[in-house]
């Protein structure tokens, strides 16, 4: 048996020290936002009681999809980096970047760099890069664990205000058809992580995936065993038709930091079970959930699958 966890939208950089230079752009909006409400939703109490309900279970892997950092700004990548050190002691760790890690253009060596140890690829057979590509990050990451095969793509990029739209570019795209069409992944479970849904429709227009139909095409031709997102803040459970195979249960997690003063939105996380028996994989998946009134997490439901 393999077991791995999934949570996403930590949000759990403290913004101590900002500099007022900082935020003389888009930033200024979201630092607003944190200042007058987001801080108040997300906590560091309830993101060190979810790694604490992890730490119960025996786990070979976890997934972090996006939204590490408020503002994208070089220290919170720091602040960042000692957290996923600290997950990284309880279970080895993927890790993919969200909208909030883009907030506006910045240099890749002073932010996503530093996390580079939790998305890096075990080989670079598949994804290939350019002398002058060499200090930008290298998605799609191909990270290979025992009989799952983890597949990340950034959606991230910088938008103008009011807008948390993301974009997987042309190359990746390209990669990633390449990496799926692969024969070396035969026998392999595939689980895709991405930070925006990636079905069309699934939230907001300004929140969107802007190609997520061309996604969805590659994967309807190229199916994965599993897709896990976050960015809507919300537990979510879809299907994603394909040509071939049967749907692709797609799974989104809410803030893994979120308090809940907003009913529904409270922090969550989902434990992944996969068994292999006769080259056939059977995964299960179990919900848990923080409850405010007893500062903990608890078992809260099995989640549909196939």
């Amino acid at each position: 048996m393999f077991n791995f966890a999934h949570l996403s939208d930590p949000h759990l950089t403290t913004l101590k020290q900002i500099p007022w230079s900082a935020l003389i752009n888009k930033r200024l909006m979201g630092y607003i936002s944190w200042k007058t409400h987001r801080r108040a939703e997300h906590r560091r109490e309830v993101l060190d009681l979810l790694l604490s309900s992890l730490q119960e279970h025996h786990l070979d892997h976890i997934v972090v999809t996006g939204d590490l950092t408020h503002l994208g700004l070089p220290q919170e990548f720091k602040e960042a980096r000692q957290w996923l050190d600290s997950l990284n002691s309880i279970a080895d760790t993927t890790v993919i970047p969200g909208n909030h890690e883009t907030y506006i253009p910045t240099s890749y060596q002073a932010t996503l760099k530093q996390w580079t140890p939790y998305f890096q690829s075990d080989s670079q057979e598949f994804i290939k890069q350019a002398p002058s590509e060499k200090d930008t990050p290298c998605f799609p990451s191909l990270r290979l664990r025992g009989p799952v095969a983890f597949i990340g793509v950034s959606s991230a990029c910088p938008t103008p205000p009011f807008l948390a739209t993301g974009r997987i570019d042309s190359k990746q795209m390209g990669d990633l058809e390449q990496i799926l069409r692969s024969p070396s992944l035969n026998g392999f479970f595939k689980v895709l992580l991405i930070h925006h849904p990636p079905i069309p429709g699934s939230t907001r227009w300004r929140k969107r995936l802007t190609n997520a139909a061309q996604l969805s095409h590659i994967l309807s031709q190229h199916p994965v065993d599993l897709i896990l997102h976050g960015h809507t803040h919300q537990c979510s459970v879809a299907f994603l038709d394909t040509l071939k195979n049967d749907p692709i249960p797609v799974i989104g997690m809410p803030s893994a930091s979120a308090k809940g003063i907003k009913p529904g939105y409270q922090s969550q996380y989902c434990l992944f079970h996969l068994n292999q028996e006769n080259h056939t994989f059977r995964l299960s998946a179990s919900l848990y959930h923080y409850i405010p009134e007893k500062e903990q997490f608890t078992f809260s439901r099995p989640l549909p699958l196939p």
